[in-house]
């Protein structure tokens, strides 16, 4: 890389998408810095998200994100460099582990560079200049520290479709009580097994997932149908009336008769 990549976008962004449902494909490179969990299809490959990972997706690869919940991370589009000579190579997936407060405060730093850099005369210029000359550094330092540190996902892929076909009998069963020991059994892993890769591609724990399953069900139900309340309530499997309102107020923002009013988000 003879001379520093110009920079298009570095900002903090928010992110929300779920099911894959959003398609991206920029003719600029981009790497992020998460700070959410759920699952990113970068081209062919699927990769697990979770907070300190670094994700870099070259021009023209597509990229599609399923969020469990709404989060944020740091983002910098910058135009692909003419290369001369031996270069280094950036994985498209690293877990920073301990380094991640040092990459989000150096990606803080360079998209503060960038800000000013819109700014009129010689300081505009000179931020602007910084700006792609601290990415490169941080480019650079990103690749030569890969070199030692394993930047593919700790995951098999049996146990990937073992953990989706949990999540997948999770989904059929909301009116059954949670037994995680019976689960692991039946898609071949152990208990702890399970709830470790579980929580890695869903990015929460057994019981939440099942928990804001049965609340999204309910939440339908009573969208969708005429069922009562507590005909709802059971049918997910919560036949105790002040348990239930409980949770689905925590999940959904309103209470369940709100629901059925079509009433608005508290």
């Amino acid at each position: 890389m003879r001379a520093a990549p110009p920079i298009r976008v570095a900002s903090r962004f928010s992110l929300n998408d779920q099911a894959f449902a959003t398609r991206y494909r920029s003719v600029t490179h981009a790497i992020h810095v998460h700070d959410y969990s759920g699952r990113v299809r970068l081209g062919a490959a699927e990769y697990p998200l979770n907070p300190g990972v670094l994700t870099f997706t070259p021009a023209g690869v597509e990229s599609r994100y399923s969020l469990p919940a709404p989060g944020v991370h740091w983002c910098i589009h910058f135009e692909p460099a003419v290369v001369v000579g031996p270069c280094l190579k950036l994985p498209v997936w690293i877990d920073l582990g301990r380094r991640h407060a040092h990459v989000a405060a150096r990606m803080e730093e360079i998209v503060r560079r960038f800000s000013r850099a819109g700014r009129p005369g010689a300081v505009g210029q000179l931020t602007g200049a910084g700006a792609s000359l601290a990415l490169q550094e941080l480019l650079l330092w990103l690749a030569e520290s890969t070199w030692r540190v394993p930047s593919r996902p700790p995951r098999t892929r049996r146990a990937e479709k073992a953990v989706d076909d949990a999540a997948s009998l999770l989904r059929q069963r909301l009116d059954r009580p949670l037994d995680v020991p019976a689960l692991a059994a039946e898609v071949g892993l152990s208990q702890n097994y399970l709830a470790r890769h579980f929580r890695q591609r869903f990015g929460q724990t057994l019981p939440r997932f099942f928990l804001m399953c049965r609340m999204n069900e309910a939440r339908r139900l009573l969208e969708t149908t005429d069922l009562s309340v507590k005909a709802a309530a059971a049918r997910v499997g919560m036949p105790d009336a002040q348990h239930f309102n409980k949770q689905y107020r925590r999940f959904v923002g309103m209470s369940p008769t709100a629901t059925r009013a079509g009433g608005q988000l508290s």
